[in-house]
């Protein structure tokens, strides 16, 4: 009985080594194919069959241990239970896989143990284990070095493309910037509407086409306006400029280097409304100093006063901003900004 019970003792401390040996060997690939980009909660314990699951997308050969363990096929399931470390069934083979790279980003296991390991009868040892991911290690560390040296060689190509394209930038330029009158000659639709644009300038003293006629002093245009350009078409060309302006090059209608020079050196307005915004803010700005803090109203004597007016419509935008509501020409840093004025 005492030999029986003995036995006993012995045999369920070795199962208990075993179970711990299992475990660490599980943790310690688990780390392994994390470091294959291997998502921390595919990591899985299977409670039915105490068995430590590392998934992996593509680690068909381990479908078959996965559906016999109510994993569905195809998941990928790297099993290791301690029923695969009794003796007879030594069997690091769907464990210890290494991960290589597919199409589709998952990845091969390539065995590190030869298939005559299954017949074996002893167990892994300790030592048989961490030969195993050492040599994993190993391959991982060779990996990560090819991976180094790729991004390496990726960055040097990378800056110097970056600096060919900054140096035919300049080239560019500087070329239309010595030949923009020949430009500008050419008889094409977008020169014709920039020399309307310059009439119109010089007739009103600024680039800002109105949207309302009155706004404009519409009989200097006529007699002035060169192709009888009407003041609607004048306006919705200045809108679209500023569209073409917000693409990205490459894009068959951004604006050539030429005339972004041309309607830089006129005094063309790019952000109207934001410009308008900042000048509004300054005289409010003034305003608060030169009264005590004290807001502008919206009429003077019966007229609108235009920066009371203005100081409405922010309250108007700041309602919606917060409301979430289309429509709210204002930003938190706008908001932040008035906040700080008073």
């Amino acid at each position: 009985m005492m030999e029986t019970a003995a036995c006993c003792d012995n045999s369920n401390t070795y199962d208990a080594i075993t179970a711990d040996v299992t475990a660490q060997a599980a943790q310690a690939i688990a780390a392994s194919a994390s470091s294959y980009s291997t998502p921390a909660d595919f990591i899985a314990i299977h409670d039915t069959y105490a068995g430590f699951v590392v998934d992996q997308t593509t680690a068909t050969r381990a479908n078959s241990v996965a559906a016999a363990q109510h994993h569905p096929a195809g998941a990928g399931c790297m099993v290791f239970d301690n029923s695969m470390v009794t003796p007879g069934t030594h069997d690091l083979l769907m464990v210890a896989g290494h991960g290589m790279g597919t199409e589709n980003g998952g990845y091969h296991h390539d065995a590190l143990f030869h298939e005559e390991a299954r017949n074996q009868n002893s167990n892994p040892s300790c030592r048989q284990i961490m030969d195993v991911l050492i040599q994993e290690q190993k391959r991982a560390l060779a990996d990560l070095n090819q991976a180094e040296e790729e991004l390496k060689a990726a960055e040097e190509r990378f800056a110097k493309a970056r600096e060919y394209k900054l140096t035919l930038d300049s080239h560019v330029n500087a070329i239309a910037e010595s030949s923009i009158e020949e430009f500008l000659a050419e008889k094409n639709r977008w020169n014709d509407m920039f020399r309307a644009l310059v009439e119109y300038k010089r007739v009103n003293g600024h680039c800002h086409v109105m949207r309302n006629p009155k706004q404009n002093k519409s009989m200097g245009w006529k007699k002035c306006s060169e192709n009888h350009i009407s003041l609607q078409s004048l306006r919705t060309w200045v809108s679209q400029v500023r569209l073409d302006a917000r693409r990205a090059a490459g894009h068959p209608d951004c604006l050539s280097p030429y005339k972004i020079i041309a309607l830089n050196r006129l005094g063309f307005d790019w952000e109207p409304r934001e410009n308008y915004w900042m000048d509004m803010f300054e005289q409010l700005k003034s305003y608060l100093q030169n009264t005590g803090g004290k807001m502008p109203p919206r009429f003077i004597n019966g007229a609108k006063f235009p920066l009371g007016q203005w100081c409405d419509t922010q309250l108007d935008n700041y309602r919606k901003f917060h409301s979430g509501k289309n429509g709210a020409y204002i930003t938190q840093e706008k908001i932040n900004m008035l906040n700080q004025i008073g």
